[in-house]
């Protein structure tokens, strides 16, 4: 049995890829029919009781979607979705084909695979805005359950499957936030990720407020025993390290800060190391499972291979996608003479963003040793400059690379429309129908909005540096109401007679609007999300777009 790949990882165009260490291959394992419709949200062992073979990994996507890899023939198995009305936060596999599952607004069950099917056997609610769930690989019948406003809770997997009446019993500890700080201000509470430890459930938890907090159920206290900080960013993602640096673990942060810590010296100087190279925030972190070896996945689009005994970075694989997750194997890869060919995937349509991404971040590789405010504004400015100036495409820039307000004085005026669109999507029925009762602490939404649209689409030039100011003859904000989906597309209609368009207005005005009932609503979630914001018509001028 050959094995290609001991490195998986996700991306947000749904695709995913098996990285070659060795070899320095890289293969695509799985790619959707469309890609950046269905990202790649979890990657999990299939590990149950003293298995420890790593011939199977499960993946978990944005629509709930559950798939199942064999490593062996590398084949894909579609198990079923499981529905919910917000993504997956956790996904962990028990025996007997069940998994325990918990997503976003907090549903939390146990799940079966009955006839390629899922099928829930127990649900719980772990309490909203769930950020991450984690079984204890030490004693598979604990799991955690974390998020923002929602401290650490493990739960007994034993307890929860008995009968619905003990289904308070199932926590068997939860964390109480720590004590106000000097000014007598309470500390706000939000787990990004955590780890198990131990099979005495203790545990190390990471916040979006930079701390680290280690736990311990079976001491008298529900406060962490102990706490420090690392830098002043969302720390996003942690993982133990095994082998001689038992007792050492890797945290990451959305500034791409990369460190190694040591859990016995948590309460003082706890840094082992702090790792350089990484570019943009970290999302993922994971280790061998018997070597001193990091694989960390960050949104730069590149997998990093780190020695946590030298600390030395062996290598790099750039993957073209935004990564989400990332899973390292305990397989070895034989060397071959004949390096098989890498890159065998050819995706021909990458998102044109990922392109320009990738430009933006292999400059500044080159330069970032460079820490300087003000060089760093000029690397950005001169690179977009240099890839745009002198091309003829953009009215906006002259020849010479100066940027210009269009001179409109010698057009004239004709009738001008212009129609845009954003979409707002609540997380559930229950926020959304406050919204649409009128329900909400502020009040009406809509007329919130509208009136908000109207005044940010006459206000655009002053938003928009080089736009002209114009003489609108006509804006409306429309709404369409999508019970099924839970979402309102707010449209934004402009008209005027003059010598230049109004998409950009329409565009704002739609924008706007819908920002506006975010900021009403957004006391009853923060997961509400604008989304798809786009023009859809636009008549007059040289050129016209049809009613999408």
């Amino acid at each position: 049995m050959t094995i290609r790949f001991n490195v998986l990882a996700g991306s947000e165009s749904g695709i995913v890829k098996g990285i070659d260490t060795t070899n320095n291959g890289i293969y695509v394992i799985h790619k959707p029919a469309e890609t950046y419709t269905d990202a790649v949200t979890l990657l999990e062992w299939s590990l149950a009781n003293n298995e420890i073979d790593y011939m199977q990994a499960f993946i978990a996507t944005k629509k709930n979607n559950i798939l199942r890899l064999k490593f062996a023939d590398e084949s894909i198995q579609q198990i079923g979705t499981i529905n919910r009305s917000s993504p997956l936060r956790g996904l962990a596999y028990l025996d007997e084909d069940r998994f325990v599952t918990c997503s976003e607004n907090g549903v939390l069950s146990i799940d079966r695979i009955t006839k390629e099917s899922l099928v829930s056997e127990i649900e719980a609610n772990a309490g909203p805005d769930i950020s991450r769930l984690r079984i204890n690989p030490f004693n598979r019948t604990f799991f955690g359950t974390g998020g923002k406003e929602n401290d650490l809770k493990i739960w007994s997997i034993a307890e929860l499957m008995k009968n619905e009446k003990t289904k308070n019993k199932s926590v068997i500890f939860q964390a109480k936030n720590v004590r106000p700080n000097t000014v007598r201000l309470r500390m706000p509470v939000w787990v990004t990720d955590f780890q198990f430890i131990d099979e005495r459930n203790r545990c190390l938890v990471v916040t979006g407020h930079h701390q680290i907090r280690l736990y311990d159920p079976q001491s008298n206290a529900r406060r962490p025993v102990n706490e420090i900080e690392f830098e002043q960013y969302p720390i996003m993602s942690i993982a133990l390290l095994h082998s001689s640096n038992n007792g050492h673990f890797i945290v990451g942060n959305t500034q791409g800060e990369m460190a190694q810590f040591d859990i016995k010296r948590l309460s003082s100087s706890a840094i082992v190391h702090k790792y350089k190279g990484v570019i943009g925030s970290i999302r993922s972190i994971d280790t061998h499972p018997t070597l001193p070896l990091i694989a960390s996945a960050s949104i730069d689009q590149y997998v990093r291979i780190h020695n946590a005994d030298t600390y030395q970075q062996v290598s790099k694989f750039y993957l073209k996608s935004r990564l989400t997750s990332v899973l390292f194997s305990p397989h070895s890869i034989s060397n071959r003479e004949e390096q098989q060919e890498k890159n065998v995937e050819t995706i021909n349509k990458e998102i044109e963003n990922d392109e320009v991404w990738s430009q933006f971040k292999r400059k500044l590789t080159k330069e970032s040793s460079d820490k300087s405010s003000s060089k760093r504004f000029s690397f950005v400015f001169n690179h977009f400059h240099n890839l745009y100036a002198y091309s003829s495409t953009f009215s906006h820039i002259t020849s010479d690379g100066n940027i210009t307000m269009v001179d409109i004085g010698n057009k004239a005026s004709s009738p001008r429309r212009a129609i845009a669109e954003a979409i707002v999507k609540f997380p559930n029925s229950d926020t959304y129908q406050s919204y649409f009762n009128v329900t909400t602490k502020k009040g009406d939404a809509r007329l919130c909005s509208k009136i908000a649209g109207i005044l940010a689409a006459k206000r655009t030039s002053d938003l928009i540096p080089l736009c002209h100011q114009l003489p609108l003859s006509h804006i409306d904000i429309e709404y369409e109401h999508r019970h099924e989906e839970n979402e309102v597309l707010v449209r934004c209609i402009c008209s005027t007679n003059y010598q230049t368009g109004v998409e950009m207005e329409a565009i704002v005005g739609a924008t706007i609007a819908a920002v506006t009932i975010y900021d009403m609503c957004k006391a009853l979630s923060k997961s509400i999300e604008i989304r798809n914001i786009r023009l859809i018509e636009k008549i007059g001028g040289k050129s016209s777009i049809p009613l999408k």
